[in-house]
């Protein structure tokens, strides 16, 4: 039996983006601002705020990569998923089981959120004095190595080792997983206030050049830090201030607002008393190994691996333990076959990814904590509240969209027959060209490529010499091998290679515009493929999933078109036009997989 410890620190996260009213609709003529409406569609309104959270951190997969015309495929898409969530109501998808579920799921998450606001956001305040005391701090900087251990007896034995002489660097290499820290000894470069976890930063403030301090505690371990050097910036200035004192207070009250909910789920959940039965979860933890592997391959955050496939194969393996107690507390308990199905119960976006038990640990914990403020933040009609419903009402027109698109997609099917007569009708497509493969060596100087000729020309072993001496580094990591390309591939390189016979030498061969500023060019081809049909075995599938996807497409944009017959939707392009994405700024948006929850 183990008590849960930790799980209050990551009700942080709970926070999501908050969307601002939307305002009335506005003129092309006035100034663009957030709340300008873009579009308006049923009773939905688009505004600047929502379509830059959508184009910056959703953007729609078939979009062009920028301009206009991006922005354009953008708000149509958001447009499109409006439609198909009215649509979706209108057919009566809202009372479908599975859709009511996950839009609970996304009620409770909106009523935790208004929590937060009114318990820990509304709270907080930065005066004036912190955020300049913080500017003086960051003021000056600390060049700062560390070596990590996961609980504090393991730090301790790694100071007593540097205590008795050890090397730093030698137990750095022992230490740590991260290849670069072990490389470099731990080394984290330069930091300054704001730039590491609390404690640590607390730390290396009161440490002298060459000082090595005792074991400090951050959320991910224990470290022993060292400071290598000190520098201090420029003279303070209260412009400078100014133009940063926006940042120094966000980050203040992003740290103000993890430590007071921290100490808030702590008040909560401790009277719960809750408990994890250790056996149960050996069962649990066991039968998720067996699925994914005691090394499943890392997931970025928002890329769930539990779906429903793998909760199933979880459930009728562990049959005969699902009433096994996974968790006790204050009031009630969790058998695995409950977390199973709460699992379940969960978006597929939502839910959590499987690495190892540790994890699935914390994982359990922050489910059972969830719950627990969703049961409070519902009893106070945080749901009701208005940032809170707008919120949900975004999520629920997601899941019915989500829902729309299954059961278009589901009517359109790909048949043997079809893949075949496309394949028949279309043979150029499936013509894979002639191929040429070289071994190259790319050096900065003729005088060395043609000394290096001669060496080849004499029976020097070319793959050798293109490891040792080519700056074309992604083929020199293969003996100079290019691997088969197209004629038009490589440019000059390809145009010649393919008029040689395999076996022949070249060179050297003038390249401008190389790595980094040109160079020379030895090759030698060492085959070539002829131009061939693909045959029908090799492409078939792949074919059938193109066509499959096209048909999708049609029928997606032909039920869309429908739509907007069917309700009332009005958008403003010349408006659009105006609204600065980040991509205008040459950053370029973060593109994500998109996860269906059906």
């Amino acid at each position: 039996m183990r008590r849960f410890l930790g799980i209050g620190i990551l009700f942080l996260f709970l926070v999501g983006a908050f969307f601002s009213n939307c305002a009335k609709k506005q003129s092309s003529r006035l100034p663009v601002t957030n709340k300008t409406i873009l579009a308006t569609v049923d009773n939905h309104n688009i505004s600047v705020h929502d379509f830059k959270l959508s184009y910056e951190l959703f953007p729609y997969m078939l979009r062009p990569r920028g301009g206009f015309a991006a922005k354009k495929a953008q708000l149509d898409h958001m447009i499109q998923r409006v439609l198909f969530a009215r649509e979706a109501e209108k057919e009566g998808f809202a009372s479908d089981s599975m859709v009511q579920k996950y839009v609970d799921y996304y009620r409770k998450q909106a009523a935790i959120k208004e929590l937060y606001r009114k318990e820990i956001q509304d709270k907080v305040t930065v005066p004036d004095a912190e955020a300049r005391q913080a500017y003086l701090k960051s003021l000056t900087k600390f060049h700062v190595r560390h070596l990590f251990a996961p609980s504090y007896r393991e730090a301790e034995n790694i100071l007593r080792r540097l205590e008795n002489g050890e090397d730093w660097d030698a137990i750095a290499r022992e230490t740590f997983r991260d290849k670069k820290l072990a490389q470099t000894g731990g080394d984290l470069g330069w930091v300054s206030w704001g730039d590491m976890d609390e404690n640590l930063e607390n730390t290396i403030y009161h440490l002298k050049p060459n000082e090595i301090s005792a074991p400090v505690r951050s959320r991910w371990g224990y470290h022993i830090l060292e400071v290598l050097d000190v520098q201090k910036q420029a003279i303070p200035s209260e412009y400078d201030f100014q133009s940063h004192k926006k940042d120094f207070v966000h980050k203040i009250k992003m740290r103000k607002e993890r430590k007071l909910a921290g100490k808030y789920v702590k008040k909560i959940m401790d009277p719960k008393h809750v408990l994890l039965k250790g056996k149960a979860f050996h069962y649990l933890n066991g039968q998720f190994q067996q699925i994914f592997g005691k090394n499943p391959k890392k997931l970025p955050p928002y890329m769930p691996n539990i779906f429903d496939r793998e909760i199933g194969q979880i459930h009728s393996a562990l049959q005969g333990h699902l009433n096994d107690t996974l968790l006790v507390f204050k009031g009630g308990h969790w058998t695995i076959g409950d977390f199973l199905q709460r699992l379940k119960d969960m978006p597929v976006v939502n839910r959590p990814h499987y690495e190892n038990s540790k994890k699935l640990y914390n994982d359990i914990g922050i489910m059972i904590r969830n719950e627990t403020l969703a049961k409070i933040a519902l009893k106070r009609g945080y749901d009701r509240h208005s940032e809170a419903r707008k919120e949900f009402e975004e999520k629920r027109d997601d899941v019915l969209y989500s829902k729309m698109m299954m059961v278009l997609l589901d009517t359109i099917n790909v048949t043997a027959e079809d893949v075949k007569a496309y394949y028949k009708s279309h043979p150029q497509e499936f013509m894979d060209p002639a191929k040429v493969n070289i071994r190259e060596i790319l050096v900065r100087n003729r005088s060395q490529a043609e000394k290096l000729l001669r060496l080849i020309r004499k029976g020097a072993n070319m793959e050798q010499l293109a490891r040792k001496y080519s700056i074309r580094t992604w083929a020199a990591k293969k003996g100079g091998e290019f691997g088969y390309f197209r004629k038009s591939g490589h440019g000059k390189i390809g145009e010649i290679a393919f008029s040689l016979k395999v076996g022949d030498l070249y060179g050297p061969l003038e390249i401008l515009g190389g790595p980094p500023h040109g160079g020379y060019s030895i090759f030698r081809v060492i085959g070539k493929k002829s131009a061939r049909k693909l045959p029908f075995s090799e492409i078939k599938d792949n074919l059938k999933q193109r066509l499959l996807q096209k048909r999708q497409l049609a029928a997606m944009n032909k039920f869309y078109k429908k739509l907007q017959n069917k309700f009332y939707v009005q958008a403003n392009y010349n408006l659009l036009k105006k609204v600065e994405t980040i991509d205008d700024k040459g950053t370029m948006p973060l593109y994500v997989m998109p996860i269906q929850n059906f």
